[in-house]
């Protein structure tokens, strides 16, 4: 009955046996029914004589046993998806999922622009320690417009003005390196939309545009003299000496959160060992003109990642990509009020009432086995409602020309259907789910 309970169990994960921890689950209560069969069948006297002559040899058995269990237990640690990975090469969509290519760089983070019909891309230059590990180098990235109904994609133009949304002292021009990473749109008290845009390069920062509409929006965005959105520098906040940013969430005053990742000296392999041991590495910063930085509290845990603040309940929803979950925290009562389970999610988006976060079916370290990116292994989008965490809708795509997910997006297509738009951290497309 034990072994049964186990085997059942391990083959309602769909796809089980292409998981090494299913597949484990699955043998262990294979052997489970198997020895109970051989009691039943040959009786009780001739498992005692079989249990005796183990038990005499013991070290026979034994030492093969602990070296074949290390060895599990070593394999079960590092890899956990071993499936097929398809060679996604070329550009074609998939049966479920449609991709969108020739990004320049990878569109990491992605927000929806006031009209609902443009995207603002996060185009990611990287981290050094991963884009290296994947035989790349670590470049500026830039920000770019997705028309969602078209989808064509241009860069928009960018003018700088005075540094008067940032901390008056930071400060950027257009000669300088540019590494946007994750990003968030909000419209402000003043009914001005800010832009608020982590950076890496050549300092450790969070730029703030102002998005501004063109005179002529009902222009086709293909022309690029007449983009309906343009973007002002209103200024940038640089990050304190001890901290590496990955994303960000606006208040309607200005100020912001943001993600302290880990230590800026945090190597690849300092990464792969924590996805074993999960330590806390990082923790949630505020910042306002009048105090600065400060940290805030119930946000430690291993690699936050995604951030959405929802100024109308005061809840601050931050995803920690090392520790699997997805927390809810109360800024007034100062704790954690709702918790998913979910693993590696990485950029959040709070969208009429729901939160949509991305998962890998799979472990960071099954990565390494991709011989070029993109890479196509098996991810999930989820589709949260944002008041207590309760799974509202989810796909699991396996065998899709996408992989390495970030974030996803909801936006109407131009005949009203829900479209999702996924972005990745390494790759040079981005996927587009159809929402049925």
């Amino acid at each position: 009955i034990f072994g049964t309970g186990i085997m059942v169990y391990a083959i309602s994960v769909s796809q089980w046996f292409y998981y090494t921890g299913a597949l484990a689950l699955f043998i262990v209560g294979l052997l489970a029914v198997a020895e109970g069969l051989a009691i039943v069948l040959c009786g009780e006297n001739k498992y005692r004589i079989f249990v005796r002559y183990c038990v005499d040899r013991y070290w026979i058995i034994s030492a093969p046993s602990i070296v074949l269990l290390v060895f599990l237990a070593g394999f079960l640690a590092f890899r956990s998806y071993i499936g097929p990975i398809p060679d996604i090469g070329e550009c074609r969509s998939g049966d479920e999922l449609k991709v969108l290519c020739g990004f320049e760089k990878p569109p990491e983070d992605m927000a929806l622009t006031p009209d609902g019909k443009y995207i603002l891309v996060s185009e990611f230059g990287g981290i050094a320690a991963f884009v290296e590990a994947a035989g790349e180098t670590v470049s500026s990235g830039k920000l770019s417009l997705l028309d969602s109904t078209t989808l064509e994609t241009v860069t928009p133009k960018v003018s700088y003005s005075d540094n008067t949304w940032g901390d008056g002292f930071c400060q950027r021009d257009q000669t300088m390196i540019f590494n946007p990473h994750g990003l968030d749109l909000i419209q402000r008290s003043d009914g001005r939309y800010q832009i608020a845009v982590v950076t890496h390069g050549p300092m450790e920062a969070v730029d703030m545009f102002e998005l501004v509409a063109e005179e002529k929006p009902e222009v086709h965005i293909v022309d690029v003299d007449h983009i309906p959105w343009r973007l002002v520098w209103r200024g940038c906040v640089e990050a304190p000496s001890v901290n590496f940013f990955n994303d960000v969430a606006l208040a309607p005053d200005g100020s912001f959160f943001v993600t302290h990742m880990h230590d800026r000296d945090f190597s690849l392999n300092d990464y792969l060992l924590a996805t074993l041991t999960k330590p806390d590495t990082g923790y949630v910063l505020r910042w306002d003109r009048d105090v600065g930085f400060s940290q805030v509290p119930a946000t430690e845990g291993g690699q936050p990642n995604g951030i959405a603040y929802d100024s109308h309940s005061g809840v601050l929803h931050v995803a920690f990509n090392l520790s699997d979950r997805v927390d809810a925290i109360d800024l007034i009562a100062r704790s954690v009020i709702a918790s998913y389970s979910v693993d590696a999610p990485d950029n959040l988006v709070l969208k009429e009432g729901s939160l949509w976060v991305t998962s890998l079916l799979h472990q960071p370290m099954d990565g390494l086995v991709c011989e070029r990116y993109p890479c196509a292994l098996p991810f999930s989008i989820i589709e949260l409602d944002a008041s207590d965490y309760r799974e509202k809708t989810k796909w699991d795509l396996r065998g899709q020309p996408f992989g390495l997910p970030t974030v996803a997006l909801p936006a109407l297509s131009v005949d009203g259907e829900k479209q999702i738009f996924i972005g990745t951290f390494l790759g040079n497309r981005m996927g587009r789910l159809v929402a049925k």
